[in-house]
């Protein structure tokens, strides 16, 4: 992350492996203030981004959180993540349900691999 950058993106692998969809209407994060869905759409010839309200995973599906597509953007970090730091993601269920797994904060692959520069 660029010095003073103060939002970030996080990615991971959904997978539903219950016997009934599941609705994820909401994320958070243990190191930013708001964590919001987010995917990437083109519009007019540009890629632009835009807040999700939800997803929903049917029985059996897998939803991959990544660079260029659906992923969470942290927002308000309160500090700077360095790599190799391991912080928390959490999906919250339409059910009341959160569901949290911890992430190890990495080094982009690629400088323009999400575009997020400009939240």
């Amino acid at each position: 992350m660029p010095p003073f950058q103060p939002n970030s993106a996080g990615y991971m692998t959904i997978s539903n492996n219950r016997e009934t969809a599941i609705a994820i209407v909401g994320a958070s994060s243990n190191v930013s203030k708001k964590t919001e869905i987010h995917t990437t759409r083109q519009v007019d010839g540009l890629m632009r981004m835009e807040q999700l309200d939800g997803v929903v995973l049917a029985p059996g599906e897998r939803l991959e959180l990544a660079p260029g597509g659906t992923h969470l953007m942290l927002l308000g970090l309160e500090y700077r993540p360095v790599a190799g730091d391991d912080i928390e993601l959490c999906l919250h269920l339409v059910t009341e349900e959160t569901l949290c797994t911890p992430a190890e904060v990495r080094k982009s692959a690629s400088s323009s691999a999400g575009g997020h520069e400009h939240h």
